[in-house]
């Protein structure tokens, strides 16, 4: 069975912050259900900054075979930002889920 961490970031997507908590459950409930996979519990992204610490360490974690994030409005709005996540998960050969697009 393959594991995924749920990404959980608090900015807000199209004016509404989801709390932490229902994006936890939101992403487990898409990784049992929809991914067929293992729920690897992940901590939070820091919300000052611009940096995404978490994001990339999960990208580079050999346990897991991916993410699940809310949304693709999850990822860094800065262009060269979200192509560095792109890179790091290609690189490590990871997919990345958006719970809300179903992608």
């Amino acid at each position: 069975m393959k594991t995924y961490a749920g990404y959980i970031n608090l900015k807000a997507i199209n004016g509404v912050i989801f709390p932490s908590y229902a994006q936890n459950q939101m992403n487990k409930d898409f990784i049992v259900n929809k991914l067929k996979g293992q729920f690897y519990l992940a901590t939070n992204e820091n919300t000052y900054g611009s940096n995404n610490i978490v994001l990339i360490s999960l990208l580079k974690e050999k346990s897991i075979k991916g993410v699940v994030m809310l949304s693709v409005f999850s990822l860094p709005n800065n262009f060269n930002d979200r192509k560095n996540i792109y890179k790091i998960c290609l690189d490590n050969k990871k997919e990345i889920h958006f719970n809300f697009e179903q992608l």
